[in-house]
């Protein structure tokens, strides 16, 4: 009986076998197909070449990795949607910036701004505002450090931001360094040709900056004296060789609380620029500003002519040689936020020349030498207003010295001359290893109270620069 049992089992077994197979065969099982990659697009290039992810060397695992029913291994997933998201974002906005740590060292005071610090050096002390102004000193820094981002910048609309952290009223801040807004601009392009912007960029006048490691100070009141303004402009290339462009804008910066005569002038800049494109020997360009200015708005007010005209050039005469330049003509600049020295005011229109010359010359494939000349002159030099005063004090009381304060009617200089000279070593693309010397001599306007007791009201100072640059 129990091999009878047997016998059966075995025969239902084998016809289970055979009626499997059979199904198998008029039935496949159809296996689906491993989804598709998601595309993904190389990171956007950056001044220091594509980014290259690091992987960490694995030495031991116990990961199991997943076999299909075929025996291979299984289908990565689809990225989720937070790495979609981040796949657009890395698509549309590119990140960069300068980190710029320094040590100044200067033989005698020097001054931001008027400010009398070297954060970033503009002109050689005022002997009143600056402590001890024939002692030198040392200092170092992280000012002019700055980053900013594009977004959509290869579309035809885009957004750029820019800061950097600098507060020319502190002398060597650690953690009390404040951030600014540099550039906040949309760009549209409707054609290959024009380009329109507004916001906070560049200024359209003076388009160009020596080269060097004092960003934000360079060359400014000493010849160069294009700034950050608020306005719109439009450029348009005209074929391969002329570049037009215009631009309307606000007259200056109000940091108080209260309109003032900028806003009240009713009267935006005006400033029109062309540009000869000479392809890879550089360009050359011509450029101007003007604007009505209204000194102290009410019944003694007064309305006045500012502005500037000037040159300006890039020539790039060899592959490792590069030459740029900038000399202007103008009345009343610093009015118009431009970084020059004459500062209009109800009494008196202020005129002014200057002009810069920079030049690089790379060595080899890292080493590179650099230098730069600069002045700026006041024609009205007795029309000039100190930069400082001093706090209201009895009748024949002389003030101290340490109660003056920057008062905030202009540079209060009569000329400015200044020279630097450097050089950079790149042990890698991104990095520079950077000494940079330099000197300036500066002749300042001193209140009457002043003129005896702080010697000479003609100032000089010569230092240097040491700096690591990284640049992403």
């Amino acid at each position: 009986m129990l091999r009878k049992v047997l016998t059966v089992s075995c025969a239902l077994m084998g016809s289970a076998s055979l009626a499997s197979q059979a199904d198998a065969q008029t039935n496949p099982v159809v296996t689906p197909a491993p989804a598709p990659d998601v595309a993904t697009s190389a990171p956007a290039p950056t001044p220091n070449g594509p980014i290259t992810p690091t992987v960490p060397e694995q030495t031991k695992t116990t990961e199991v990795v997943p076999k299909a029913a075929n025996g291979a291994p299984a289908a990565a997933p689809p990225p989720g949607a937070i790495a979609r998201a981040a796949q657009v974002v890395a698509d549309l906005v590119r990140i960069y910036g300068i980190l710029r740590p320094t040590v100044t060292f200067s033989s005698h005071a020097v001054e931001s701004f008027s400010n009398p610090n070297a954060g970033a050096v503009t002109a050689a002390a005022n002997p009143v505002l600056a402590n001890l102004p024939d002692d030198s000193r040392l200092s170092f820094q992280v000012a002019q450090t700055r980053f900013g981002l594009w977004v959509g910048e290869k579309e035809s609309v885009r957004g750029h931001l820019e800061f950097d952290f600098i507060d020319f009223a502190k002398a060597s801040p650690t953690v009390q360094a404040l951030l600014r807004l540099r550039i906040a601009a949309v760009e549209w392009s409707p054609t290959e040709r024009l380009t329109i912007a507004a916001g906070q960029d560049w200024d359209l006048h003076a388009p160009l900056n020596p080269h060097g490691v004092n960003l934000v100070g360079g060359h400014f009141q000493s010849g160069n004296t294009g700034f950050m303004r608020h306005q719109v402009k439009g450029i348009y290339k005209l074929g391969d060789t002329l570049e037009l462009a215009g631009a309307i804008g606000l007259q200056g910066s109000n940091a108080t609380s209260k309109d003032g005569p900028i806003e009240l002038a009713r009267m935006p800049t005006l400033a029109l620029r062309a540009t000869g494109l000479l392809g890879k020997l550089g360009k050359l360009g011509l450029s101007g500003i003007i604007t009505r200015l209204r000194f102290a708005p009410g019944t003694n007010e007064r309305y006045a002519v500012a502005g500037a005209a000037g040159a300006f050039g890039e020539l790039l005469p060899t592959a490792a040689l590069a030459v740029r330049f900038e000399a202007y003509i103008g009345r009343n600049l610093a009015n118009l936020g431009l970084l020059g020295l004459s500062n209009g005011a109800l009494a008196d229109d202020i005129d002014e020349v200057g002009a810069w010359l920079s030049a690089r010359q790379s060595l080899f494939e890292k080493h590179a030498v650099y230098g730069s000349y600069g002045f700026a002159h006041v024609f009205d030099g007795d029309d000039v207003v100190a930069s400082y005063g001093y706090p209201p004090t009895l009748p024949g009381i002389v003030p101290a010295l340490s109660s003056a304060t920057p008062a905030g009617t202009g540079p209060g200089i009569r000329w400015n001359t200044a020279a630097r000279l450097g050089y950079d070593y790149k042990p890698v693309k991104a990095l520079a290893l950077v000494a940079e010397g330099f000197w300036y001599k500066t002749r300042h306007v001193l209140l009457a109270v002043d003129d005896t007791r702080v010697g000479s009201d003609t100032r000089h100072a010569f230092g240097v620069d040491v700096a690591m640059v990284y640049t992403f």
